[in-house]
């Protein structure tokens, strides 16, 4: 690698030329040169070689630097790499989120939005779940980005990011305040529901196939799961 620049710190000299450089981002705003390794052109027009750092910690200010659409979340202070879902995944997410959509606006009950959409839950935590729903009660939380936590969340589960679906993410959604949570698993073709008690996720059910999914925090909805999948 040419040169490793942590976030903040300053440019340091490169043996690429700018004509290297042009020709990886062929115009766009970023290139992944490896899941941690990216390359992008900064506010002042710099171009910027970053090698995330697993043992670095970063924070939301750090995170606002890089461009937009780079595929990362910050969880715990840790910047991590989002692989490009499949389209079983974006099937699921799509069917979900044109369901609810159309309810919730139908009945007036808030907004619904799909990712990719930051949600900042703290200084060191900033994330993008594939579906949220944002009570009129919670409507204050909408800015440019979404301040604070939803009402619902919902992931799809891909090989990659199943681990951290299942665990970080359960516990972070719990901690900030997240009143139901949605894990779509296209493998198994299973919605686990989560539902915030006192203050701590309980598992509600496992459905699956030909049981209905109804939603807590959006009154009235249901979907069959059936159709969550195609």
């Amino acid at each position: 690698m040419a040169t490793s620049i942590p976030l903040r710190a300053p440019r340091e000299q490169s043996f690429f030329k700018v004509t290297d450089f042009e020709k990886k981002l062929e115009g766009r705003e970023f290139a992944l040169l490896d899941k941690n390794v990216l390359l992008y052109r900064d506010k002042a027009g710099e171009y910027v070689l970053l090698t995330i750092k697993s043992k670095h910690t970063y924070t939301a200010d750090d995170y606002m630097q890089l461009p937009e659409g780079a595929p990362y979340e910050l969880l715990n202070g840790k910047l991590t790499y989002m692989p490009s879902p499949k389209d079983p995944h974006q099937d699921a997410v799509g069917n979900l989120f044109a369901a609810l959509l159309y309810f919730v606006k139908a009945n007036k009950l808030g907004i619904v939005r799909v990712a990719p959409l930051d949600v900042h839950l703290d200084k060191e935590n900033i994330v993008q779940p594939d579906i949220l729903f944002l009570s009129n009660t919670r409507l204050d939380r909408r800015k440019d980005f979404i301040y604070g936590a939803p009402d619902l969340m919902v992931e799809v589960l891909s090989t990659g990011t199943k681990k951290k679906d299942q665990k970080t993410k359960l516990t972070l959604y719990e901690k900030h305040g997240v009143l139901e949570y949605w894990l779509v698993d296209t493998d198994k073709r299973t919605i686990e529901v989560q539902v915030a008690k006192d203050g701590k996720f309980t598992k509600k059910a496992l459905l699956h196939a030909g049981d209905t999914l109804v939603a807590e925090v959006v009154p009235g909805f249901e979907v069959g799961v059936g159709e969550v999948f195609g």
